[in-house]
């Protein structure tokens, strides 16, 4: 299942609040040579790919995934998490 615009909002304002920052890039392996790094939605940029999101689930339970995920989602159109509910 593609992301909707909704769930892409949501996971570009997780990716605006990054953690466990990295020392330098991951570039995303299937967009070579075109920059990945970059993302964009409404007009605001931001660089990915060097760090962490968080995302808090109602039962306490916390879910970790690189800030890329954006791109993967939006770029690739990957469908959800497996566990939908958090987002």
């Amino acid at each position: 299942m593609e992301p909707d615009d909704s769930l892409l909002d949501l996971v570009w304002d997780y990716a605006k609040i990054s953690v466990a920052q990295y020392r330098g890039i991951h570039e995303c392996e299937y967009c070579h040579p075109r920059r990945s790094d970059v993302g964009e939605r409404h007009g605001e940029m931001r660089l990915l790919g060097s760090a962490e999101i968080r995302v808090f689930s109602e039962s306490s339970a916390i879910y970790a995934a690189p800030d890329l995920i954006y791109h993967y989602m939006a770029v690739h159109r990957t469908g959800r998490p497996i566990n939908s509910s958090l987002l």
